[in-house]
């Protein structure tokens, strides 16, 4: 029979047959996402503290341009990246300081005289032209050759011509001159001559790291050992490592397999494309994908990799080895809804300009004629005096006016289905209250809203404080909470009467003046201070889920007999969630069950609240949890956000990587000013890069979700 499986579960299987040679314990057992990060911040940590126990001026030099715990935080980001490429950290790590700064050079110079190339092409197409734009039009057709000699003369050209291109007419010329102007602007950077050796000062703190990283990464991988654990990563890359070392393993599984099905191939990486190659024969190998819905880049998915496997399927089926078949045809959408997003998305998707892939004429076809459909698009005014909060606010009541001019024509159900998708959450609560404003039933699918509900955040923060009291914010959060509802004067008056020695909330909470309180206050503090001690003497005798049972049973019980009925429902569903969630901790600590919840959060985990939905619920999703699904009725609203700069100081590109540049860094100066390698520029422009391109398939996907009605809002 065939054996379906994702490619983790095809890993672990392999991995369990050839456990010998493979090096893996028989029977590992296979961490989650959470759980491992939880481990290795212990490494890091472990690792970090083992250095600067031994006096290393290293890790005291990288210590003095990035805190400890943001350190901790970039490698956690940076690791991943680096495992789904299937590059090889002792390898990058190899790479001396002088090496990395003549490839960042190299690659830097490679990069100009492409732009150089730009310009020229753009100069030359520049007509004759009489006066002050003539002078300049003649300076910048000589604009390449500059560049290809004196880059130091290349940015003065620029600083002197860019500048003073004015565009007062819409001319070919100064159409030509806008599009170089704008070159010139995005590329400034990397004219820049670095004067100060700061490259040098990259290069150093780059082999630093590097060499931190082979150490965490070797004290990560003994701490799975020892428990006889694989995170999902390690599942791919050793069997990738085994499948590469013993080719007669890789040639069984090939003849093992008769033939090999890949789905959604477009969302792959270069590991799982690897491991693809090394299991299959082209013979034997049968791919599904679609380009045009690669939406998961934070996943690491790469594109470019279906693309080329595209290219490579035309010319097998070219050589008679192979076919190549374009499913065209939507079954979906009704026609004028196909019509229009042929329309929309043939220019946006027609050039790859990067990877030089060209799009094929692949419009849709629309395989149901019967469908009558229609499409809306609203553009949202903005005052001159309007923020953008306003503004999508503004944008969130419209379409709650739309949602409900469409169910009083007819009502939502299972035939009649209605979904809101936005690009992201960012905003979701501006939709959410809009909807709720007017009376009309909503549910928010596989949003980060549970763990961000209030209830949820009082209870994890009551828990945090039983397991370190002394955390003052978290304490002033639960008192102010429904929890206690200590008012804001009690508050005020523990702080201000406090002793002249600096004292930590709790101490003041213990030592207080009762005088100082009204009669109310003092009796909500004593009370939470008995249910506090009452619990906190029952940590490490209870399990997580007994502990927040009674944490439950001792401060909610007011609040869910306060509370409106429907709400309390909804309240005690979301804690019942929560319980549930706890169950699975039966063999973790307290401060372990604390972590791993605010890890969930803290990612925005798609942890749904507890479902009182129904089919006459409007939905409430991102774009890519619409993926796979579609409605009668769809509305894509919050689309011209903007996405923000990476907060991350490590970065890593691949492209880079193969360059000889392992890492891509940056770090805030004494006064906080972000200071960033010509490294972490490029890596920047080339993440950019990928980000507009999926945005453009993004709005592909939310587009083709739609049955029969569109709106969008912009």
């Amino acid at each position: 029979s065939a054996y379906i499986s994702t490619f983790h579960a095809l890993c672990a299987r392999i991995l369990r047959e050839n456990w010998l040679l493979a090096g893996v314990p028989p029977h590992f057992a296979v961490m989650g996402e959470i759980a491992a990060e939880i481990l290795l911040e212990k490494s890091i940590e472990e690792t970090i503290d083992a250095r600067l126990d031994g006096d290393d001026t290293e890790i005291t030099a990288l210590l003095a341009y990035y805190s400890r715990s943001g350190l901790a935080a970039n490698i956690l980001a940076w690791l991943p990246a680096l495992q789904a490429s299937g590059a090889s950290l002792a390898e990058l790590a190899n790479t001396a300081p002088e090496k990395i700064l003549q490839n960042i050079q190299r690659y830097n110079a490679s990069h100009l005289a492409k732009v150089a190339a730009q310009i020229q092409k753009l100069a030359d197409t520049l007509g004759a032209a009489d006066g002050a734009v003539g002078k300049k039009c003649q300076a910048l057709r000589s604009l390449g050759q500059i560049a290809a000699q004196n880059l130091a003369e290349v940015e003065r050209t620029l600083n002197g011509l860019g500048r003073g291109i004015k565009i007062t007419q819409r001319t070919e010329t100064f159409g030509t001159l806008e599009k170089i102007k704008n070159i010139c602007t995005e590329n400034k950077v990397y004219f820049t001559a670095d004067t100060d050796g700061q490259e040098k000062t990259f290069a150093d703190l780059s082999a630093g790291i590097l060499k931190l990283l082979t150490e965490i990464q070797a004290s990560y991988a003994e701490a799975k050992r020892r428990r006889g654990q694989l995170d999902y990563e390690a599942l791919q890359l050793q069997t990738l490592n085994l499948l590469k070392t013993r080719a007669e393993i890789a040639a069984h599984y090939q003849n093992y397999f008769q033939a090999a099905f890949v789905d959604e191939y477009q969302d792959t990486n270069p590991v799982q494309t690897a491991l693809i190659a090394l299991l299959t024969k082209p013979e034997n190998l049968f791919i599904v994908g679609d380009w045009k819905q690669s939406i998961y880049l934070f996943r690491y998915a790469d594109v470019s990799l279906f693309q080329a496997k595209i290219q490579e399927a035309q010319e097998r089926q070219e050589q008679g080895l192979g076919l190549r078949q374009s499913l065209r045809t939507n079954y979906r959408s009704a026609p004028p809804l196909i019509a229009l997003v042929n329309r929309l998305c043939g220019r946006l998707l027609a050039v790859d300009e990067d990877s030089g892939y060209r799009r094929e004429n692949d419009d849709l076809a629309a395989g149901r004629p019967e469908l009558d459909g229609a499409a809306e698009i609203t553009f949202i005014e903005t005052a001159e005096d309007e923020n953008s909060w306003q503004t999508r606010v503004k944008e969130a009541r419209h379409l709650a006016q739309k949602i409900q001019e469409l169910r009083n024509a007819k009502e939502f159900s299972e035939d009649n289905t209605c979904a809101v998708l936005l690009p992201t959450f960012s905003h979701v609560q501006t939709f959410a209250e809009a909807l709720g404003g007017a009376e009309i039933k909503y549910a928010i699918v596989g949003g980060r809203n549970y763990y961000n509900r209030r209830e949820v955040v009082d209870i994890l923060n009551f828990l945090s404080i039983l397991s370190n009291p002394y955390d003052d914010f978290q304490l002033a959060a639960v008192l102010r909470s429904e929890l206690v509802n200590l008012s804001d004067d009690a508050l005020l008056w523990l702080t201000r009467n406090k002793p002249a020695r600096q004292a930590r909330l709790f101490e003041l909470l213990r030592n207080r003046n009762p005088h100082l309180l009204t009669a109310a206050d003092e009796a909500k503090l004593q009370r939470f201070l008995d249910t506090y001690d009452e619990l906190y003497r029952c940590i490490g005798k209870l399990s997580v889920a007994r502990l927040l049972q009674l944490a439950f049973e001792k401060t909610l019980a007011l609040r869910l007999a306060l509370t409106h009925r429907a709400e309390a429902v909804k309240l005690t569903a979301n804690l019942q969630k929560l319980l549930e969630i706890a169950n699975g901790f039966a063999r973790q600590s307290l401060p372990y069950f604390i972590s791993y919840i605010e890890k969930l959060r803290l990612k925005e985990a798609r942890e749904e609240e507890a479902d009182l939905s129904d089919a006459a619920s409007v939905k409430i999703m991102t774009i890519h949890g619409a993926k796979g699904l579609e409605f009668d009725n769809l509305f894509l609203a919050d689309i011209t956000g903007n996405k923000g700069k990476s907060r991350h100081n490590l970065l890593f590109n691949l492209e880079l990587a193969a360059a000889g540049i392992p890492l891509a860094l940056s770090y805030s100066d004494a006064e906080n000013n972000r200071v960033i390698s010509l490294a972490y520029a490029h890596a920047q422009r080339l993440r950019e890069n990928l980000e507009l391109r999926e945005s453009r398939r993004l709005f592909y996907v939310a587009l083709t979700r739609a049955k029969t009605r569109l709106f969008m809002t912009v």
